[in-house]
């Protein structure tokens, strides 16, 4: 997988987890995956529903 990262600007959340890792912030790994966890299911719900 390739990303880049500029803080602030181009930052992904998949990027977004990992530095967060990388710098010891686990809170905020967890937060960031427990949002795109959250977001795919609503996404999943949404798609299924209008179908």
């Amino acid at each position: 997988m390739i990303a880049g990262n500029i803080p602030g600007k181009t930052q992904t959340i998949p990027t977004a987890i990992y530095v967060a890792v990388d710098s010891g912030n686990t809170t905020m790994a967890w937060a960031w995956t427990g949002a795109i966890i959250a977001l795919s299911f609503i996404l999943l719900f949404t798609v299924r529903r209008s179908s």
